[in-house]
């Protein structure tokens, strides 16, 4: 979003079950000029809505111009991070993803 802001509505497994995951929220910056990193975090609660974890996401991600035939693409690396409600590290992974600009067709 505008401003330096993240707001995430994907869903990933909950990390108890029963449990839920909140929308991830974050922040993003211009590093280049086709590159930015960006960090969110999301939380996970049990059936009883009691917090089990929370995740740190970070990202360091490219924009791949298209043309007019392809859409823009947008792929990034990064690391994932869990932690107990009090901060212990309990998991970390790497991570990839890659997302195109959606258009409405000519």
């Amino acid at each position: 979003m505008r401003g330096g802001t993240v707001l995430d509505s994907g869903a990933s497994p909950p990390s108890a079950p029963g449990g839920t995951r909140t929308a991830a929220h974050g922040i993003w910056e211009r590093t280049g000029d086709q590159t930015f990193r960006e960090r969110f975090h999301s939380f996970s609660f049990d059936a009883e809505g009691q917090h089990v974890s929370t995740a740190e996401v970070t990202f360091e991600r490219s924009l791949i111009q298209g043309n007019h035939a392809e859409p823009d693409e947008i792929i990034g690396t990064g690391t994932g991070k869990l932690f107990t409600p009090t901060g212990d590290v309990i998991g970390e992974a790497c991570v990839k993803d890659r997302g195109r600009r959606d258009a409405f067709e000519e």
